[in-house]
């Protein structure tokens, strides 16, 4: 078992992905929660992109038709303290978790992580545009 630093201690999230939610916080309503729909008119194509597609390929909607429903997962990074790189494994407990991963399930079975979201109720707000946008349920694996 590696040892947790300071960072993610403290934030939950390990350095080299504390620059990758910076904006997240500029977006948190009074509760602290992430308010997607409330500042919609706010948020930029460039942010929306950030906050939704952040794992996909330069920040690009996916085709939706190719999954059979999306997924929250619970991640931790792997990677050595310290390091800048990542090893992100997935399948962990909400309460274990370091961030949360939003996940298309492919219809043949795999899946593909679409964006990673600081918390869990991040991850949920998030859900909600994307089921808009794909008209896909969801399953929380966390």
């Amino acid at each position: 078992m590696r040892t947790i630093g300071k960072m993610e201690k403290e934030t939950g999230i390990c350095p080299s992905q504390q620059n990758r939610f910076d904006f997240w916080l500029r977006f948190r309503n009074d509760d602290g929660l992430l308010g997607l729909n409330d500042r919609a008119k706010e948020l930029t194509p460039w942010i929306q992109k950030k906050i939704l597609y952040n794992c996909c390929h330069r920040a690009n909607e996916p085709d939706w038709t190719q999954f059979s429903h999306l997924e929250i997962g619970g991640c931790v990074n792997l990677a050595e303290e310290g390091s800048d790189e990542t090893c992100v494994e997935g399948g962990y407990d909400r309460d274990d978790a370091q961030f949360f991963a939003i996940y298309g399930r492919y219809k043949t079975g795999h899946c593909e992580a679409i964006t990673d979201c600081p918390t869990f109720e991040d991850a949920c707000a998030v859900y909600l545009i994307l089921q808009k946008k794909s008209g896909l349920p969801l399953t929380v694996m966390c």
